[in-house]
């Protein structure tokens, strides 16, 4: 990493020469929230728009928006050594490094998703969470499966839908916070499904629905075929859905009955503390490069109003109660679900 990294949040800026020449820039939206990126080096719009794949709530806007001003900054500046900082005052992360290290894009947006999603926990409550969610078209709520990776949230989602006409809100990353009325709400996600190999190999449903070619040189557990839900007849939702459940799921094929309860206590609180405040605290994205390198963290951004956020979502959702399941297959937590829906 030429010269180490420097990292530092400004509250009271000096002004900043190199910025004033800066003429080249994109402006990103991330799920409402606009991040305007600036550089003297000229940013190719196109490697952005290839992203909006990957990225959650991605989107590359043609032009600024007439008359709105952006959520946020950042400012990429072509430099020896890598540093960022970020002003509070000013809404502004500066990222400085070398072209090769940054020019293709790549790590900017990514350091603009973290930007906005810090951002917008305390403008409007919502937080991108790992977790799955479903709902279906004739009920106005939403179902939220949260649990570890590999616990088989995707399996239960992509069941659920195909088997029995839900829709998908997210996989793997979900938007939820409070509604206008204050119930839990989710509102929208990642629009695909990523099934394991594993999670294939292991469940009879899903050998026939997904066509999955080993890759040798890469272990199960990581060789994934991403799923068009379109393409196989599942709706997608984008508004808001209020959460009538919630299940903290994990499908163990060791498990010899089906066991469930309330999920509660401190390893609850522990895992809702840390997955509900992982796009904030930069533990999901770290600064890395265009190619993936470590580089190491970023600055907080707007963190006591985030944190904040954060504690009244998980304040939220032990409100609206968490039912736990240990599965020993997928089709015993489908059947306890549906029942549970039903008789609800």
């Amino acid at each position: 990493m030429p010269g180490g990294l420097t990292m530092e949040r400004i509250d009271n800026p000096d002004p900043t020469p190199e910025l004033s020449d800066q003429q080249h820039g994109v402006d990103l939206v991330f799920h409402g929230m606009t991040i305007a990126i600036r550089s003297p080096h000229q940013l190719d719009k196109a490697n952005f728009m290839e992203l909006e794949e990957s990225v959650t709530g991605m989107q590359t806007l043609d032009r600024p928006p007439i008359g709105a001003a952006p959520d946020g900054r950042l400012s990429y500046l072509p430099a020896e050594d890598v540093a960022v900082r970020y002003s509070e005052a000013d809404r502004e992360l500066v990222l400085s490094g070398p072209v090769a290290l940054f020019g293709n894009g790549t790590a900017i947006a990514f350091t603009a998703h973290y930007m906005a999603e810090c951002l917008r926990s305390s403008k409007t409550g919502l937080m991108l969470v790992h977790s799955a969610a479903i709902c279906q078209p004739d009920e106005d709520n939403s179902y939220v499966f949260l649990g570890e990776k590999g616990a088989g949230k995707t399996t239960l989602a992509l069941r659920l839908c195909h088997q029995y006409n839900f829709k998908l809100i997210g996989n793997d990353q979900v938007f939820m916070g409070p509604g206008d009325d204050g119930r839990l709400v989710t509102h929208g996600g990642n629009a695909w499904f990523n099934v394991r190999e594993t999670a294939v190999s292991s469940d009879s449903y899903l050998a026939k629905l997904v066509t999955l070619e080993s890759v040798e040189y890469k272990p199960a557990w990581n060789n994934k075929v991403r799923i068009d839900p379109n393409g196989i007849g599942i709706g997608v939702e984008k508004n808001k859905v209020p959460v009538k459940e919630l299940f903290h799921v994990r499908i163990d094929h060791t498990q010899k009955q089906l066991q469930t309860g309330p999920w509660a206590g401190l390893q609850r609180n522990l895992a809702l503390h840390e997955r509900l405040g992982r796009h904030i605290t930069g533990q999901a994205t770290p600064l890395q490069d265009d190619k993936g390198n470590y580089l190491g963290s970023l600055p907080p951004v707007n963190l006591l109003d985030a944190l904040r956020a954060r504690d009244e979502l998980v304040g939220l959702v032990i409100k609206t109660g968490i039912t736990e399941i240990f599965a020993p297959s997928s089709d015993s937590a489908i059947e306890y679900i549906l029942d549970k829906k039903s008789t609800a």
